[in-house]
């Protein structure tokens, strides 16, 4: 651990002030993993007793029923059903434009954490970039300030420097591979959702 502590430690001190803006988007990367994890787990987003009640009603009767039981467990879904239910008396348009607009907002919401990463994922190569940039700026200002320095001391600067972007793409690459397959299982869960609305709205149509 005092080793793991110290090997991040030098990195930061060597790395320069970009190192440590790195570090809280790595952090940033991290909890939102996490945190993107949690929302889109399908159980907690279909709850089976609302999808069991929810694909049992045929016809109003059953409706007070879904209504019920979407207020108790909540969530996404249970928004969706209720919008559908509310909407059954409507016209076909007006209540298409209630649930696509409920739709809509699930997908808003199930996507917070994804963009997220998609934003680390993005201005992680770039703080890197920038962290070399001015490395090897302050590197090159050293030569002009003292032309006769020792070429082992002016390329240890610029291996240094060059650390900022090694950092950037280690955590790039990880963050947008978890925003892609997140950005995908978003798509699966809202497509579920809208397939229970839609299946739910034609039998109270019918």
């Amino acid at each position: 651990m005092n080793w793991g502590w110290t090997w991040l430690k030098d990195w930061l001190e060597k790395g320069g002030p970009v190192m440590y803006v790195l570090l809280g988007v790595s952090l940033a990367g991290v909890a939102f993993f996490f945190y993107t994890w949690l929302v889109l787990r399908k159980r907690a987003l279909f709850p089976a007793a609302l999808v069991k009640t929810a694909d049992a009603v045929t016809d109003d009767a059953g409706c007070a029923a879904v209504e019920s039981l979407c207020r108790a467990v909540g969530g996404p879904l249970a928004e969706i059903l209720v919008t559908v239910i509310a909407s059954r008396h409507l016209s076909k348009d007006e209540a298409d434009t209630l649930v696509e607009g409920a739709g809509r907002r699930t997908a808003h919401y199930l996507s917070r954490g994804v963009l997220v990463l998609e934003v680390v994922a993005t201005i992680s190569p770039l703080l890197g970039l920038l962290g070399t940039v001015t490395g090897m700026h302050t590197v090159f200002a050293e030569i002009a300030r003292n032309p006769s320095g020792e070429i082992g001391r002016l390329s240890g600067g610029i291996a240094e420097a060059i650390l900022t972007t090694i950092a950037g793409l280690v955590i790039a690459v990880p963050a947008y591979v978890t925003h892609s397959l997140f950005a995908r299982r978003v798509e699966e869960l809202v497509l579920e959702m809208e397939r229970l609305a839609v299946g739910l709205m034609l039998r109270l149509r019918n």
